[in-house]
């Protein structure tokens, strides 16, 4: 399946279930579309998608978010307005994915996307790129409102 056909599955369910090159499995699910109580993190192709989801957001951790590799999830306090997606006690978690084929898929969908990662199944779509999430030393950082920087996972 290539990537045009990913997003119109994506457009058409709400979600794709999909597998990376190294076999792990996980699902992309539409921010209208999720129901789930499982964690899952928002995907995001550009910094001004954070206003969708995050609260109040300093100069320094918007520069930290730009300057990070994909291989980072950020915690910040949840938008008050937020009404659907994963939030948990008002955290939400967030990554900015820069690597080409995945920002490719985000952008060209144009809509939020929640990853969260699933236990094999079939998959509705088989990618030949590692997804960056997946990735040896994944960090996990926390960006406060005022500026605050704290070291989850690293």
């Amino acid at each position: 399946m290539d990537l045009n056909s990913a997003i119109k599955v994506l457009k058409e369910k709400g979600s794709l279930h999909a597998q990376d090159s190294t076999g792990n499995c996980f699902d992309l699910v539409e921010l209208t579309a999720w129901n789930q109580k499982s964690e899952g993190v928002f995907l995001i192709h550009d910094l001004f998608q954070i206003r969708n989801f995050a609260g109040k957001f300093s100069e320094v951790a918007l520069d930290i978010v730009a300057y990070s590799p994909d291989k980072v999830i950020f915690h910040t306090p949840a938008n008050p307005y937020l009404e659907n997606g994963p939030n948990f006690n008002g955290i939400v978690k967030f990554a900015l994915i820069k690597e080409g084929f995945w920002n490719k898929l985000l952008y060209q969908f144009s809509r939020q996307l929640v990853f969260s990662p699933e236990k094999g199944g079939p998959s509705d779509f088989r990618s030949e790129v590692r997804f960056p999430l997946f990735a040896e030393n994944v960090k996990e950082l926390f960006l406060g409102a005022e500026g605050e920087v704290k070291i989850i996972k690293g």
